[in-house]
């Protein structure tokens, strides 16, 4: 009994590495306008960089 507790166990470990691997923010972007338009919080601005789409400090921000 306490193998296949132990043996659950490993699987769910070992799937959930998947699980994490796979939850990746990866929108790929040639422009600025390519990136969607709700992925940053203000002040925060989209931008395309290095063809693939992050959120920077807007220029206007203090």
């Amino acid at each position: 009994m306490a193998k296949i507790i132990k043996f659950v166990y490993v699987l769910a470990i070992f799937f959930s590495l998947f699980l994490v691997a796979k939850n990746v923010n990866g929108w790929t972007c040639v422009e600025d306008s390519d990136c969607p338009a709700n992925i940053c919080q203000p002040p925060m601005q989209r931008m395309c960089f290095y063809g693939e789409c992050a959120c920077v400090r807007s220029k206007f921000c203090t």
